[in-house]
């Protein structure tokens, strides 16, 4: 039954895998910059901002803490 579930879930698009969540905030974002088409100047600013404001206070948590989060 549930295998059946996780194939439509995935078959419609909505599937979320379990594990996707237990990923620091700060190694997802590591990646996030380059899959962006920004030119270098917005990069550079982005990584900054995230290195100077999100990851002090959110980069150790996980990405399903920051969902579970009020």
């Amino acid at each position: 039954m549930i295998s059946r579930q996780v194939e439509h879930s995935k078959l419609s698009g909505t599937y979320c895998d379990p594990d996707a969540g237990k990923v620091s905030l700060r190694r997802y974002a590591a990646g996030w910059p380059r899959a962006q088409t920004f030119d270098q100047a917005t990069r550079d600013s982005q990584e900054r901002r995230l290195r100077l404001h999100v990851y002090p206070a959110l980069g150790d948590l996980t990405l399903s803490q920051l969902a579970a989060r009020p």
